[in-house]
């Protein structure tokens, strides 16, 4: 992921937040990887966040 902010020249600081999103909802769902969800997990993430 990290590689792909790099190629796209993001800033180091959009990276950053990149990375705690990303994180967060990793751990949101107990560690599962994203490769393994469907499009459908995400909702509940966001309605936690709200």
């Amino acid at each position: 992921m990290r590689d792909a902010i790099y190629v796209k020249h993001y800033t180091i600081n959009t990276e950053l937040a990149y990375v705690y999103w990303i994180k967060k909802y990793i751990l949101f769902h107990n560690k599962c990887h994203p490769e393994e969800m469907v499009i459908s997990v995400v909702q509940p993430f966001l309605t936690d966040l709200a």
